[in-house]
């Protein structure tokens, strides 16, 4: 009886554990993270080009961890291209929260272009809280690629830029989002 006891002590004291570093510590590790890559039919007038690509935020309340990203954001070189990844929901009720997040970046970078493409959080509202994220998102001048496609236009030259809605949820259709694409 005393093994079992101490197993059971051991068991919930490692699920305390990790459910704190779940909840108090990994939603912090917010990084910022650096790459050079080299797309080979890209303009060449774009070598160097900066991109902020911002993924996963899975904002619930805004604060401390969306002030890291700000932060980070703010810390380094300006970007000339913004890119919303995806999962900028952390539930179902944090529209305004995620777009405060938004806005304060667009503050930051008041026109520059961004995109945005929705992850599988943005559908786990319902289409009418997901179309009151969209609009906002729209207000807040993005161009948000559901399926579909834009022309681009930076240092001169124009290419296309195609986002493709959530695969998770099965909200992803490759053939309406490259159909017409020029080459």
């Amino acid at each position: 009886m005393k093994k079992a006891l101490a197993w059971g002590a051991v068991l919930g004291g490692a699920a305390a554990g990790a459910l704190a570093y779940a909840l108090k510590v990994e939603p912090y590790l917010v990084e910022a993270t650096e790459t050079t890559l080299q797309p080979p039919r890209l303009p060449e007038s774009w070598n160097g080009l900066r991109v902020l690509f911002l993924s996963d935020p899975h904002v619930c309340e805004f604060g401390p961890r969306e002030e890291k990203v700000l932060r980070l954001i703010d810390e380094s070189e300006p970007p000339e291209l913004i890119l919303w990844c995806g999962d900028v929901l952390g539930t179902v009720e944090s529209i305004d929260e995620s777009l405060k997040l938004v806005e304060a970046v667009r503050e930051r970078f008041p026109s520059l272009p961004m995109y945005a493409v929705p992850g599988n959080s943005e559908h786990k509202p319902g289409k009418k809280r997901r179309e009151r994220l969209y609009t906002g998102l729209r207000a807040l001048d993005i161009s948000l690629l559901i399926n579909e496609w834009q022309e681009l236009t930076l240092r001169g030259e124009t290419i296309t830029i195609a986002g493709c809605d959530d695969p998770y949820y099965g909200w992803a259709d490759l053939e309406k989002t490259f159909a017409g694409i020029p080459k």
